[in-house]
């Protein structure tokens, strides 16, 4: 088959990778990067320019595009989506309902969400791990020497969040509710943690005050999308930080991030990593790799977590309801629910490094044996038709 694709800004190209590597005829268009909130008029021209030439049997992108999805509809195209956000804001666009689109989203909680809203043509599928892309990257000495450790964190710390912008300018009741959300769902993992939604009047007070652009809202109501916009990245930036400090007073932690870390307390601070390269030497060499889902995400098992395994790394995620449906915990993978359920795990992997390496190479099995790109396109690809 032959697929037209399109880059998203800041995200990778394993689609390509897996879909050449089942055979498949991939055109990318070059010299642009698609952002689900910025248009680019130009670069939508030149898509339009694209899809006009025809022959292709689909596009497919990461992500949802309502306007990508408009062109594909006027020439006819079937458009591919796999989403890997949550929530994605362009998914409460009028343009889901195009009768071109094939939506799949990895979060069960928002799959059913959308599908109770009335998007058709959507299906769940939860992401996978780009073996192929990461079997051709080397581990040298010098990687070694360079990578291993005990504990690693990849990711962003959020420290530039809605909630630091305009949390000393909200009436006190508000400040208060919001402040009391995050006291309760802190480091607490035990179960699903719903989007949360503001106070009606609320959301009217920081639409009356431009606080936030309700722009980027798309069609999703105003309560919750404040609600996710205050709350969620805030409470992401704080059990991080929580969590890399709990560790950092017992152990040796390394966090490789873009951010300033400004917060954290003998924590190892690193620079980023290109997610291409040493990223998976990064998951590979250290012994314990970290996943501390943003709480946006309810119920969905996250990129980095198919990454770490896939890279041959032991993952210590806190849990998320769907793990369980794809792992067995202490068997391919390990969870906590709470910081002392980590630190307690932390100190006996470390001391058991027989346990650990049965756990990492039962879980790099099994995501070899039915967790690649090359099993969930093949799925897409069946359901597409």
């Amino acid at each position: 088959m032959r697929f037209l694709f399109i880059k998203v800004r800041g995200s990778v190209k394993d689609l390509v990778h897996s879909l050449e590597a089942m055979g498949h005829e991939v055109t990318t268009l070059e010299g642009y990067e698609f952002e689900p909130y910025s248009d680019c008029e130009e670069a939508y021209s030149a898509l339009e320019a694209m899809v006009k030439k025809g022959g292709w049997d689909f596009l497919i992108s990461y992500l949802f595009f309502g306007r990508v999805s408009d062109i594909c509809n006027a020439h006819g195209l079937r458009y591919i989506a796999w989403v890997y956000d949550s929530p994605l804001m362009t998914l409460f666009d009028e343009q889901v309902k195009n009768p071109v689109n094939r939506i799949f989203v990895f979060d069960k909680r928002e799959y059913e969400r959308l599908k109770e809203a009335g998007v058709p043509r959507l299906y769940y599928m939860p992401m996978a791990a780009c073996t192929d892309r990461i079997g051709l990257i080397s581990i040298r000495p010098e990687d070694e020497e360079r990578f291993t450790c005990d504990i690693s964190f990849v990711g962003a710390l959020y420290e530039d969040n809605p909630y630091d912008h305009i949390i000393n300018e909200l009436p006190g009741k508000y400040a208060d509710d919001i402040k009391k959300y995050l006291g309760v769902n802190l480091c607490n993992w035990k179960s699903i943690r719903p989007w949360p939604s503001v106070d009606g009047s609320l959301a009217s007070f920081c639409e009356d005050r431009g606080f936030l652009n309700m722009q980027y809202a798309h069609g999703l109501d105003a309560k919750t999308f404040l609600g996710v916009a205050l709350m969620s990245r805030k409470l992401a930036q704080l059990e991080r930080i929580n969590v890399l400090n709990a560790l950092a007073r017992r152990h040796s932690v390394r966090l490789y991030t873009r951010d300033s870390g400004r917060y954290l307390e003998g924590v190892n601070l690193c620079p980023g990593v290109d997610y291409n390269t040493d990223m998976t030497r990064v998951f590979n060499l250290s012994k314990i790799n970290l996943n501390i889902t943003i709480p946006s995400i309810e119920t969905g098992i996250p990129q980095r977590v198919w990454d770490i395994i896939g890279s041959g790394g032991f993952c210590m995620t806190n849990y998320q309801e769907e793990i369980e449906d794809f792992f067995t915990i202490g068997e391919d993978i390990e969870t906590f629910k709470s910081i002392d359920e980590l630190l307690l795990k932390t100190e006996f992997y470390l001391r058991h490094e027989d346990l650990r390496l049965g756990i990492l190479i039962k879980g790099y099995e099994k995501v070899m044996k039915y967790h690649k790109y090359e099993d969930r396109l093949e799925k897409m690809i069946a359901l597409s038709d």
